[in-house]
């Protein structure tokens, strides 16, 4: 009898093994479910996300830079004329520099 004991410690130590084995198995299933892949809408959003940012801060800074040079030019020449043309500068290199920054995704396949 003494060597059926041994063979029956062995297989309650692998049915053990195998049911942890069982319980790890669940637990990376639950855990790829739970992390799930990037998806390509995630990436399109973000790009997205950061061209309107990108945006936004390139037409603040042209217009503020075009207010500022049109400043300058009503403070040198007296003319108060030079505000709303350093306004349309700004505004012009906005939408150019707008267009630039829309190229790229407009090519882009993805």
């Amino acid at each position: 009898m003494e060597p059926e004991e041994p063979e029956k410690v062995v297989s309650e130590e692998e049915a053990q093994l195998a049911q942890s084995e069982a319980e790890l198995q669940a637990l990376e299933e639950r855990l790829d479910k739970i992390k799930g892949p990037v998806s390509k809408g995630d990436k399109q959003f973000a790009r997205g996300l950061a061209l309107v940012a990108s945006f936004g801060f390139v037409l603040a800074g042209c217009l503020v830079g075009g207010l500022m040079i049109g400043d300058y030019l009503v403070a040198q020449s007296g003319h108060k004329i030079f505000r709303l043309v350093g306004l349309f500068l700004g505004l012009f290199t906005a939408l150019f520099a707008g267009v630039k920054l829309m190229k790229p995704l407009m090519r882009s396949d993805n």
